[in-house]
């Protein structure tokens, strides 16, 4: 495709190319001292406007404005003594941002092919920089794009995310939207045909998880390669597995790999000591979720109602090597009860999950479920990429079905 043809799919869609970056990155040079995208929450407080300039709504969205009404309803009528409307609107603000991109997405109606193109530049995006970062590391140089850096773990790299572990997060999940998007597109393909087709973006990809050097690229990359998961090609999908796996060893990255087997397995003992000495970066999503679940009381009035804005960083132990607790996954719950936190997950379930694609279940429950509350980036990242994905797959089954 011409430079001409992808700049006339990229202006005419402005709004939504510049959404999908702002929530995609988090270069450095736009956070603020809390590690927030200061021009992400200038989109934010910039959305309600698109809402009047796109009027049209969705039965998705009622279910979100009825969700945001709940929700606050609970913290004035029982958790008004612990408000803090920072918090509120900045969570209340993802929401609305959402509501505008899903408007504009289906008042614009924009050719696949922005997105495909889109994704294909971020993830190459993503690879240059890291490159960058691991030249200067070699090198001695100041490192380019880092605020965060463990000299211990020199290589543990954020690329364009404000740490390394969300980066292992978005890369793989741009990756399956990207590969997804393309078989909309193109049709069905192997994996081999793929990465034959898009060798650029599979080095890309592949690149970037396997030297960022996280536990978390490593289970989330499983999402891409399940894709093309057919038994009529499982011997390729084999060898292709093995020598991926081969070259971790040769290299010495397989002590990442190895760091992922046991913190899975530590993870399925519910043991905290043992979660947190298999991994300690992963540690810090699994055990406040354990900690949270057990912080619940069933009996208790304030399982319905909670416990107040932030209140488990006020009760939760905090973890190792951090002053402030979290509830992991059950955040919600223990602070504003049962019904907020059980409406939120429906919600946010229904605009993710794509029928008969078990991946997007498992996306949200790693992305959505396990980070708990609402307010982060990551999160609304993960929505609005799988809410674009179901999008066009809905409508490629409604045009295959009129054939």
């Amino acid at each position: 495709m011409t430079n001409i043809k992808i700049k006339a799919h990229f202006s005419q869609n402005k709004l939504l190319v510049l959404m999908l970056i702002l929530l995609s990155t988090a270069p450095t040079f736009l956070l603020n001292e809390r590690n927030m995208n200061v021009a992400l929450i200038m989109l934010q407080a910039f959305s309600p406007l698109l809402l009047l300039k796109y009027p049209q709504t969705s039965n998705s969205e009622s279910y979100l404005w009825a969700f945001v009404i709940t929700f606050l309803l609970d913290i004035i009528l029982f958790n008004y003594d612990t408000i803090r409307w920072s918090t509120v609107l900045y969570s209340v603000s993802f929401i609305i941002l959402f509501i505008a991109y899903s408007r504009i997405l289906k008042a614009t109606h924009p050719h696949i092919i922005t997105f495909i193109i889109l994704l294909k530049c971020i993830l190459i995006a993503y690879f240059v920089v890291l490159v960058i970062q691991q030249i200067c590391v070699i090198t001695g140089l100041p490192i380019f794009n880092v605020r965060q850096y463990n000299p211990s773990e020199p290589f543990k790299l954020n690329s364009l995310m404000s740490e390394p572990s969300h980066s292992a997060r978005i890369v793989p999940i741009l990756m399956y939207i990207y590969v997804s998007l393309k078989e909309k597109f193109v049709g069905r393909t192997s994996l081999l045909d793929s990465i034959k087709s898009d060798k650029i973006v599979w080095f890309a990809f592949l690149y970037s998880c396997v030297t960022m050097m996280s536990a978390t690229a490593y289970l989330f990359m499983m999402f891409v390669f399940a894709k093309f998961l057919d038994l009529k090609q499982l011997k390729n999908m084999l060898f292709i597995i093995f020598v991926f796996i081969a070259i971790l060893s040769l290299t010495g990255v397989n002590k990442t790999l190895q760091r992922t087997i046991d913190i899975t397995e530590a993870t399925l003992t519910l043991d905290e000591y043992k979660i947190m000495e298999a991994d300690g970066s992963g540690s810090y999503r699994i055990v406040p979720t354990i900690r949270g679940a057990q912080a619940i009381d069933f009996f208790s009035y304030k399982n319905w109602v909670g416990h107040g804005v932030d209140a488990d960083i006020r009760d939760i132990e905090p973890m190792p090597g951090t002053d402030i607790g979290c509830a992991g996954s059950f955040m919600m719950w223990y602070n504003f009860g049962i019904i907020v936190q059980i409406f939120y997950w429906m919600v946010t379930f229904h605009l993710c999950y794509i029928k008969n694609n078990k991946a997007s279940i498992l996306v949200w429950l790693l992305c959505v479920w396990l980070y708990g509350g609402m307010n982060n980036q990551i999160i609304w990242t993960c929505i609005c990429l799988l809410y674009t994905y179901k999008y066009y797959n809905n409508i490629y089954r409604v045009s295959l079905q009129s054939c």
